[in-house]
């Protein structure tokens, strides 16, 4: 399930590092709600499926005067090392520059929104 996962941040660096407009990647459930917290952080511009191969998503990439957005995306949990937090450990985390990803028992969120619901998770990734 992961190496998905690692696809994904894979092929947003190496695009972005390209200088990329959009990417496509293969398309399924835990990617889409991924792509889904980018999208609504503002990490990247829009994501769809592919009208040519339904089976692949295209997902359009964010500059900023020809910078890209995302500086830097870091997998946190690895399947031979999970990371979980509490949500007293978001709060010693008070980083403004980053977001941190964490699977919840209410689905995929930000530091932010685990923090308002006063939950933890496990750490999927870093974004800055």
């Amino acid at each position: 399930m992961n190496h998905l996962l690692w696809n994904l941040y894979a092929g947003i660096k190496n695009g972005y590092s390209a200088k990329k407009i959009k990417i496509k990647q293969p398309k399924n459930n835990l990617c889409a709600k991924i792509l889904n917290i980018f999208y609504k952080e503002g990490f990247i511009k829009s994501y769809q499926v592919d009208p040519l191969n339904p089976k692949k998503f295209e997902i359009f990439l964010k500059y900023n005067m020809g910078q890209p957005i995302i500086t830097n995306l870091t997998p946190m949990s690895i399947p031979s090392k999970k990371i979980y937090i509490k949500v007293s450990g978001l709060w010693k985390l008070h980083n403004g520059l980053s977001v941190f990803i964490l699977s919840t028992t209410r689905g995929f969120l930000t530091d932010k929104q685990c923090k308002q619901m006063n939950l933890g998770g496990k750490v999927f990734c870093k974004v800055k």
